[in-house]
């Protein structure tokens, strides 16, 4: 199969060699082939330049584009000269400045830098890198990464497979982020056969400069940008805006006073009204106690507490509570003699304790899969729900609870209001045994996730005949769950007291859904106003 002389253009050459990341010459008036390809090697073309340099009037004059066999082994054994150029050479031979060139071989040692750290105030860097073979591979087992100083394979993982594969004058071209101060580096993993030298790479790195992250493209708008915060406000459509969610709450009423035993769950945590007024007989001594730190952890032998002490008549145990003075103590750790008490339970504070203090254990143990709530003699709301809230919001595991919600005393004890820690739809189950109080749900309400909504607002002066028919119908790009209307006198700007109907009504194809304005109250719209129209999603 022939091309004629005049049969292919200079621009059709180009197109021809652009689909090829290296180009080989080779100089054979004798060969009628203008290009050819070699047999294992996809990615390489070479040029006639014999055939090439009689050129006129801007065509080639050669007579066929043969894929002839011609192999690498021909190559290497020196059957043709030729001149090699490196893949995108243009971009890189362009910014030659920039361009940091380096050899490397399996003789250099087992980590090697490619490009030294920038300064940590510099930022970020864009680094092109191409990775050219320039001597072949006889190493059949070892591993190239090249990648930032504390992501070493975050470039090219175990590029050997890639280069050996690909073969002599051939190259792998990647980009990437290089962290600010830190080194591109090349680390060779395994060696096991093979001699220095074999298997040789050029490396070429252009610098394209620093990171710049208060550039987002257009198209690189993403919901997840609106929704982590990261996105700035002037890179948002105006069509959308970000829904940050909901926390989901509850609501305790308390109406009268609790008694002993009684409980109140929050999904898995049960929480157990236990009055801490029994005199263990034993006493704060050693001076162990005269002091707030927290956590704090005791001594407590049988022989120096022979109630409460480790081997004791009635020995503490995990999540127990005991009352020194006016402080609530709770048990987080017993190992071996040492007990360990977490400080200020229950919204107390923690105070010092001298010796010979008494130590108040429960009247009644609570059940063990209970959270104790410690209280005195007094069993009202006003001292019951804030310290039922202190306990709720100790810190998770302390006293045995998730601590998936926070919670606050209000109106003087008779309102408990508990909230989920993050927002999302959380259904905690919510009960109580508590004879003068009730939740309000079952369950913890109105919790919603984060999402990216969109916002539809639109202006519009009524026309002679919606006001004629008291009615003004305006379409929406979407099914709106609020809309919202607001009046104004167009010449003045003063808002008008309208309490007409607004009537959402849902698309349904192919008509779009459309809110509807009806002059229904005392005040009415007239050709004189704007009315605007915002929509939310």
């Amino acid at each position: 199969m022939g091309i004629g002389i005049t049969e292919i253009t200079m621009a059709q050459l180009a197109g021809v060699v652009g689909r090829y990341s290296n180009v080989i010459y080779m100089n054979d008036p004798s060969d009628t082939d203008l290009l050819k390809t070699i047999v294992g090697s996809p990615r390489t073309i070479i040029i006639n330049l014999g055939q090439l340099l009689n050129i006129s009037d801007g065509e080639v004059q050669g007579d066929a584009i043969a894929i002839d066999e011609l192999t690498a082994t021909q190559i290497a054994a020196g059957a043709v000269a030729g001149l090699e150029l490196a893949s995108v050479g243009s971009l890189f031979d362009g910014a030659a400045a920039a361009v940091t060139v380096l050899e490397r071989d399996f003789s250099d040692g087992d980590a090697q830098t490619l490009l030294a750290a920038n300064a940590s105030t510099a930022g970020a860097r864009v680094i092109l890198v191409q990775a050219h073979v320039t001597e072949a591979f006889v190493l059949t087992s070892f591993d190239w990464d090249v990648g930032s100083t504390a992501n070493p394979n975050g470039l090219f993982d175990d590029l050997f497979a890639g280069l050996a594969t690909i073969g002599l004058r051939e190259s792998e071209t990647s980009i990437y982020i290089l962290p600010a101060n830190e080194a591109l580096v090349l680390t060779e993993i395994e060696q096991t056969d093979g001699a220095a030298g074999a298997g040789k790479v050029t490396f070429r790195i252009l610098d394209l400069g620093a990171v710049d992250a208060a550039r987002i493209a257009d198209d690189a708008v993403t919901n997840a940008k609106v929704l982590d915060g990261t996105l700035a406000d002037a890179k948002l459509a105006s069509s959308l805006v970000k829904d940050v969610g909901a926390l989901a709450n509850g609501v305790l009423r308390v109406t009268g006073v609790t008694v002993d035993g009684q409980t109140v769950t929050i999904g898995s945590d049960i929480f157990e009204i236990d009055p801490i007024t029994v005199d263990s007989t034993d006493d704060t001594e050693g001076g162990n106690w005269n002091n707030v730190t927290d956590p704090l952890t005791v001594t407590m032998t049988s022989a120096l507490y022979p109630q409460i002490g480790v081997g004791g008549a009635v020995p503490l145990v995990v999540g127990e509570l005991i009352y020194i003075g006016t402080e609530y103590l709770r048990v987080t750790g017993i190992v071996s003699d040492d007990v360990t008490f977490e400080r200020g339970a229950g919204g107390s504070s923690a105070a010092t304790h001298a010796d010979a203090q008494d130590i108040f254990v429960s009247a009644g143990t609570p059940a063990p899969t209970d959270i104790p709530v410690g209280v005195q003699g007094t069993f009202s709301a006003a001292v019951v729900t804030p310290i039922l809230a202190a306990t709720i919001n100790e810190d998770a595991g302390v006293a045995g609870q998730a601590n998936a919600v926070d919670a606050v005393s209000l109106s003087a004890g008779a309102v408990m209001l508990i909230t989920a820690d993050a927002v999302g739809a959380v259904v905690l189950a919510t009960t109580e045994t508590h004879g003068n109080g009730a939740w309000d749900t079952t369950a913890m309400r109105r919790g919603a996730v984060a999402a990216v909504r969109s916002v539809y607002r639109t202006a519009v002066v009524p026309d002679s005949e919606e006001v004629t028919a008291n009615e003004i119908m305006i379409p929406l790009p979407f099914d709106p769950v609020a809309v919202v209307v607001q009046i104004k006198v167009t010449s003045t700007g003063v808002n008008k007291l309208w309490v007409g109907d607004t009537i959402i009504t849902a698309a349904s194809s192919p008509v779009p859904a459309y809110v509807t304005l009806n002059n229904d109250g005392a005040t009415n719209f007239d050709g004189s106003d704007t009315i605007t129209v915002i929509a939310f999603e």
